[in-house]
Order: structure tokens, then sequence, then C-alpha cells
């Protein structure tokens, strides 16, 4: 008598766990596989952020000093630490002495003075608070000193919470002798720095974020220290 072929029970429930092993390996890449997509497009969108905030600081900051004759570091340029925007457009801060002394005056704001467009005298500045940065709008003012005296309107360039405290941008102000885009030409000037951590750490053990970093030379602001 002839056995009848076929799958037994066991062999079925062989294959049967087999192919859960498998179907279970395939859905834990699945989940790697997004998590590190999802994680790639957050990284890069911080970086783009970073990016366009600090050439959009670069651009508005090369306009310190245009058209106001005599613009002094200290007077038409000041630089704040501890600065903050109030919810109704006061801006407080303390302002710090720029000097040639490396590496520099450093604080949270940057006020600047300008008339760019043939209106009179205004007020423009950057303020870097609560993980983010802040474009500050022209603003009619006495001096870029009377900061504490307009009345100011924000655009956010990297929004707030965005970045971490070691992220966080950082600024800077000082004396120098340089030229705008590294041209081997040089003035007596202001030269500014800013940077912001990007999503890529500088350290095998992943606490230190690596930070882009901008260089603004500012020949329309002469070196005078005399504060009006």
């Amino acid at each position: 008598m002839r056995r009848s072929a076929g799958f037994t029970l066991i062999s079925m429930m062989v294959g049967l766990l087999i192919s859960s092993i498998a179907i279970l390996g395939m859905m834990s890449l699945y989940k790697t596989l997004v998590h590190n997509a999802a994680d790639s497009i957050v990284r890069s969108t911080l970086d783009g952020q970073v990016s366009s905030a600090l050439l959009t600081a670069e651009m508005e900051l090369q306009g310190a000093g245009f058209a106001i004759p005599g613009a002094t570091a200290n007077n038409d340029l000041v630089i704040l630490t501890n600065a903050s925007l109030t919810a109704d457009g006061n801006l407080n801060g303390n302002k710090l002495t720029i000097t040639s002394a490396s590496p520099g005056s450093e604080g949270n704001a940057i006020i600047w003075g300008a008339d760019i467009s043939g209106a009179g005298y205004r007020c423009s500045g950057l303020l870097a608070q609560n993980g983010g940065l802040t474009l500050l709008q022209p603003t009619p003012c006495s001096a870029a000193s009377a900061y504490s005296g307009a009345a100011w309107n924000g655009v956010q360039l990297i929004a707030e919470n965005t970045l971490n405290d070691e992220q966080a941008v950082a600024m800077s102000a000082a004396l120098a002798t340089c030229w705008p885009y590294g041209k081997s030409t040089s003035a007596s000037a202001v030269l500014v720095s800013l940077s912001a951590g990007t999503s890529t750490f500088a350290d095998s053990a992943e606490t230190k974020h690596a930070r882009q970093i901008a260089d603004i030379c500012l020949p329309g602001i002469s070196q005078s220290q005399v504060v009006k």
C-alpha cells in the first residue's frame, strides 16, 4: 500500500516559523529605513535653515553704515548681551564695547544703522533668542546705540526652539583690518562673526556639533569708538 504524498503538520509548522522570522526581519529593516529617512530629512532641513539664515544675515549686515557719513563702531553698530525682544516690540539688553581684542565682544544681538532707502536713519538688527535667530526689520532711530527707544518688529530666520543650547547662534564683533569677501585689499573696519551649530557632530562622542561660520567685514563702519 502506497503512502499518500503531501505536507505533514510538522513541516507546515516549520515553514510557518521560518516565514514568520523572515517577515519580522523585514519589518524591522523597514522600520530602520523609515527612521533613517526621517532623521535625514530633519537633519537636512536644519542644515538648510542654518545656511539660509546665515546667508540672509550676512547680506543684511553688509548694508551697515550705508549712506551714514562717519558711521562708527559703538554708535552706528553695537553688540548686546542678554538681549531680548518683548511682545510689544521693546528691545532690552546690555551694550558691550567693541574693541580689537580677540575673539571680539560676544553677545546675542547686533544692531546697526543705515539709510538704505534714502528715507533717513534706520536701525536694523539680528537677535539670537530661545534657540532661534530673528532679523529685526528697519525702524526709525537716532543711532544704533539708541536701540532701546525704537519700536521693533522681527522676522524669524531660524524658528525659535530649533537649535539646542550647544547649537545656538553665536555673535561677536571686533575692530579689525579686513575687506568684504576676503579680497586682498584691506581697510580699518569692523569684523562681525556669526555661527550656528549644524546637525553634524564634530566629535566621536556626539556631544559637540560642527558649526557653520560666517565672517562679515563691514568697511562702512569706522573704528572710532566715540559714542554719542
